[in-house]
């Protein structure tokens, strides 16, 4: 094997996938592109393959005019639209060399396709949390770059900086900032319609995609269902709960059509030895769960109405006391 440039940006490893599905945004191929010496990655994302030539001269211009970086290598496979890439690229003069590999051999380029399949697991991950299964594989154009941007934006085993500080050096600043949100998950942004009625409400439901590119850190990509279109809002309000209720140990179905008798009050003395803390919740179907929690808050007697949370502690360590109890703190 060649060895690895040691110059940024001077090589680039591209490669495009078909997901077989059409975006939210009518696109079909991801376009992947990783610098050689740094590991950085980008994403971009065609509608067609002929695209290739005009998205790649116009991210290699600017990272010349923009980062001062040229590009002079450029490995792939032997495909026509790398083909026609290359024809663009001498029309122009940009005096690019490429380097293809041979046909029905991906390992010449292998490191471009084990960072597919990487990006492709954590793709599968994310989108795992979108309810709406008809809108689920429609948003993997999304998943795939905030997966991206995640990916470049940590450090890597056995280095000091990111790959994204490697390449553009520690003055420039990315997109994320030093908390990250969860892909598809629900936020109410604020409804800025001039005229509303009194009764309207004022926020939207909406699904959080990731973080806005050129723009500041605190700028979300967030779908609204409604309008099925993508928008850019820094008024968002996240509905997940702190982070210090999601460590569970165990989950228990509580099945509504046969009633679990309980008890007439809540425990109204502190037990000397606490064995459990108990989080009820009911899902969108109306279901109850029951989950036992490895760390909670303090023992008293908490009830969240507003997100169907009720927080208690049994004074003994049987699984039916345990329901009964949580069964009581819901009725409540």
């Amino acid at each position: 094997p060649k060895p690895r440039s040691k110059v940024r940006g001077e090589k680039l490893l591209i490669d495009i996938s078909s997901p077989k599905t059409r975006s939210i945004g009518g696109k079909n191929y991801w376009l992947l592109i990783m610098d050689d010496c740094t590991d950085q990655t980008w994403s971009k994302f065609l509608k067609e393959k002929s695209e290739l030539g005009d998205v790649m001269i116009e991210f290699i211009l600017e990272l010349k005019n923009k980062h001062g970086i040229d590009v002079k290598i450029i490995r792939c496979d032997n495909s026509g639209e790398n083909n026609a890439f290359e024809k663009q690229c001498k029309s122009k003069g940009m005096g690019i060399t490429f380097e293809y590999t041979a046909p029905g051999t991906p390992q010449q380029n292998g490191r471009v396709e084990r960072k597919f399949a990487t990006l492709y697991g954590r793709l599968r991950s994310m989108l795992e949390n979108v309810e709406n299964p008809n809108l689920r594989d429609r948003l993997w154009a999304e998943a795939a770059n905030t997966a991206t941007v995640l990916d470049t934006t940590l450090a890597k085993k056995g280095r000091n900086q990111s790959s994204f500080q490697q390449c553009y050096g520690k003055g420039e600043s990315g997109t994320v900032p030093n908390f990250s949100k969860i892909f598809g998950e629900k936020v109410i942004i604020a409804n800025r319609n001039k005229l509303k009625s009194k009764l309207e409400p004022r926020g939207k439901q909406c699904l959080w995609l990731g973080y806005a590119d050129l723009h500041s850190k605190d700028t979300h990509r967030i779908y609204n269902p409604e309008t099925r279109s993508v928008i850019l809002s820094r008024d968002a309000t996240f509905l997940r709960k702190d982070s210090k209720y999601s460590e569970v140990s165990e989950t228990i179905m509580i099945p509504s059509e046969k009633p679990i008798k309980t008890p007439t009050e809540a425990p109204s003395t502190k037990p000397a030895n606490i064995p459990s803390k108990i989080w009820v919740r009911e899902d969108r179907n109306m279901q109850r769960f029951l989950t036992t929690l490895k760390n909670g808050p303090s023992w008293d007697y908490v009830t969240g109405r507003a997100t169907y949370l009720s927080l208690i502690h049994i004074s003994e360590p049987t699984r039916q006391e345990a329901i009964s109890y949580a069964v009581l703190g819901l009725k409540k």
